[in-house]
């Protein structure tokens, strides 16, 4: 696998990036019934700019948090994706909504580099640094309409 780099934000540079990855996203008909579901129940993305950086908010959620991933460290990085989610409860953290560039998807040419694997895996070592966090949830799944948990191991 190549390397990555993560982030909490992304730089201005890569709006158009991040509106395409979020709102034309060919691989979102895959899954348009959970989103519709998570939109329902949670609110719609907005792509908000902070000084010269972005990040993503969920209308209806305070404290909506961020992590994107990229090609490379600098400017001559590419998004490859981002993950929003927010702390739900003391114990909880809920994924909201991933999005990952078409070639990097599942049955994308870049598959084998596992980029959505990898934003999921690195908010878990992130949550099991956080005193409380227990589990890790996932707001949609393909098959079924509750959420899913990820038991966090906290390292002694």
């Amino acid at each position: 696998m190549n390397p990555v780099f993560f982030s909490a934000y992304a730089d201005f540079r890569h709006m158009k990036d991040l509106e395409n990855l979020l709102f034309f996203n060919k691989n979102q008909k895959n899954y348009s019934k959970q989103i519709d579901k998570s939109v329902t129940r949670f609110g719609y993305p907005r792509i908000i700019l902070d000084d010269k950086r972005i990040r993503v908010e969920i209308e209806g959620i305070e404290g909506t948090q961020n992590l994107f991933i990229f090609d490379a460290d600098g400017d001559d990085s590419s998004l490859l994706g981002v993950l929003i989610y927010y702390r739900q409860s003391i114990e909880k953290i809920t994924i909201l909504h991933i999005a990952v560039v078409e070639d990097c998807s599942a049955n994308g040419k870049y598959a084998q580099e596992f980029i959505t694997m990898r934003l999921i895996n690195r908010l878990k070592e992130d949550s099991a640094k956080i005193k409380g966090i227990e589990l890790l949830s996932f707001a949609y799944r393909t098959n079924t309409d509750e959420l899913s948990n990820i038991p966090i191991k906290h390292k002694t």
